[in-house]
């Protein structure tokens, strides 16, 4: 992709476009598992500059932080370098960042020390601690980070930390197959996650009104409606007086 770009971009225009990305954006290895944007929200560099990965992800972002609302406190689960949390905060009182990478979490933590409304844990979603205290839990391609058997267990844990009324944003690859490819890259375990698979698991949790939007990586744009589907977004809010805690470890 980098070098079938450079061929078509004028070679100032690059030279800009790589200096933006040295400047304001710094990739770091999640787990082993791929590579999340993180850059300064003071100077967005242009969406340009960004890989086809990370127009896709950041665009997930916004589309969250559009339901964001004033005094909302946020959960940014599976939160990688914390841009996304940031921006979080920015639309809400404060922002969560939870991941499994200690090193990550360790770096974004001294990266992010100056913002008050921003703190990030070192936590497995599937030990997720946080009882009724947030108003918006956001997870992007997380879902198919974990086995089928655990996805239950890890919408109970979202459905949990939300408040009676709560908003859930998310997204997963949408009805990804599990083809030689995916396999040897090992790092998505559930494949050919659809509408019917989420809302069985959003109902189960205590999830009500779920919405499906999609995306692809011709646009990035998220649409009610795509004939290319390679992403699901769903949002959904937790019903009043639920309680996920049937779910047993």
């Amino acid at each position: 992709m980098k070098r079938a770009l450079k061929k078509i971009i004028p070679a100032p225009l690059w030279k800009r476009l790589s200096m933006f990305r040295k400047r304001f954006m710094l990739e770091y290895r999640i787990d082993g598992r791929g590579e999340r944007l993180d850059m300064s929200l003071r100077r967005l560099p242009p969406f340009e500059a960004m890989s086809v990965y990370e127009r896709s992800h950041f665009r997930r972002y916004e589309f969250a932080c559009q339901f964001v609302k004033k005094g909302d406190l946020c959960g940014d689960f599976a939160c990688g370098t914390g841009y996304g949390t940031a921006m979080l905060a920015d639309k809400g009182k404060g922002a969560l960042g939870i991941d499994i990478d200690k090193r990550v979490v360790r770096d974004v933590r001294k990266r992010y020390a100056d913002r008050a409304n921003v703190a990030f844990r070192h936590q497995d979603l599937l030990d997720l601690s946080l009882r009724e205290e947030l108003d918006a839990v956001v997870s992007f391609e997380t879902i198919e980070h974990f086995h089928e058997k655990d996805i239950p267990k890890l919408f109970a844990n979202f459905s949990r930390a939300l408040r009676p009324g709560g908003l859930f944003i998310f997204s997963t690859p949408y009805r990804q197959q599990a083809d030689e490819k995916a396999l040897e890259a090992g790092f998505h375990l559930t494949f050919g996650i659809d509408e019917a698979k989420i809302c069985a698991w959003l109902e189960d949790a205590g999830f009500s009104n779920a919405e499906f939007f999609y995306q692809n990586y011709d646009t990035h744009k998220i649409e009610r409606a795509l004939d290319k589907k390679d992403f699901v977004v769903g949002k959904a809010f937790k019903k009043a007086g639920a309680h996920s805690a049937t779910i047993q470890p």
